[in-house]
Formats: structure tokens, C-alpha cells, sequence
């Protein structure tokens, strides 16, 4: 064989050990999850359930603030 052959058959094993790499990493990754998320259940303290869900306000679901124009006009003079 030549050497040209023996370089494209090396660059075309070394891209299926890639190609085969990602896909048992593919294939074995939701599994793996899997098992990782059971043994994280068997070790996590028990949850208490509320029945109400928290009050958490978003950054425009606030009051609003209170109008400071006329304290900031001290800054200028204007009072």
C-alpha cells in the first residue's frame, strides 16, 4: 500500500472512533442521569409540600416608587 492509502484509512478510523465516541456518549448520558437522579432521591431529606404558592413579585409587579422630584429639587436650588 501506499502511503497516501495508509493516511487516509488512519484519518478515516481516527473520525468513527470519534463519531462512535460521541455517540456512546449520547446514548449512555440519559442513563447515566438516571441513576445519578435515583441516588440523589435515596440522600435528599423530605420536602414539606406548601399549599399556597410563595408570594414572589417580579421587578414590575412591585409599587411603584415614590415620586422624589420634589426632594431632588433641594440639589439645584430650585426650593
Amino acid at each position: 500500500m501506499s502511503e497516501n492509502v495508509l493516511v487516509m484509512v488512519r484519518f478515516g478510523v481516527s473520525a468513527l472512533l470519534i463519531i462512535l465516541s460521541v455517540f456512546v456518549i449520547a446514548v449512555l448520558t440519559p442513563k447515566l442521569a438516571s441513576l445519578v437522579d435515583k441516588i440523589a432521591k435515596k440522600n435528599s431529606p423530605e420536602r414539606v409540600q406548601d399549599s399556597e404558592h410563595p408570594d414572589v413579585k417580579g421587578i414590575y409587579d412591585g409599587d411603584s416608587a415614590p415620586d422624589n422630584a420634589e426632594e431632588n429639587n433641594d440639589e439645584n436650588g430650585d426650593a
